[in-house]
């Protein structure tokens, strides 16, 4: 995938979405994290990310999956789900270190239920 340019009045961030683990809203920032541990916060809504990801060319294979209100995660990375906890592990268990998110028990649930129900 071509990366795209976030571009504003102070700084350009050029970003691969390939290698982008998990996004995390935090009003109209987001912060993103990728395979490489590297974390960029950007002026972008998750509303938008979806926005770019589907009209991207990895929308086709659905990739990634929004989760409740404050993530955007690959769901190649999905590891541990621990509904009772509100846990969510992403980690590719070779060489990226584990990112541990805390997720609302219904966003879970329905992630779950959408993984199993895929195989």
């Amino acid at each position: 995938m071509t990366p795209i340019i976030f571009n504003t009045r102070d700084e350009l961030v050029k970003l691969d979405l390939d290698k982008m683990v998990c996004a995390e809203s935090d009003g109209n920032f987001l912060r993103m994290t990728f395979l490489n541990s590297q974390v960029f916060t950007i002026a972008l809504t998750l509303q938008k990310l979806e926005d770019i990801l589907t009209h991207s060319s990895l929308a086709s294979d659905k990739r990634y999956i929004r989760i409740g209100r404050r993530y955007i995660v690959d769901r190649r990375y999905i590891t541990h789900i621990n509904i009772p906890r509100q846990v969510l592990v992403l980690s590719d268990l070779d060489r990226m270190k584990p990112i541990t998110l805390s997720v609302a028990r219904e966003a879970l649930k329905r992630l779950k239920s959408c993984l199993t129900d895929e195989q």
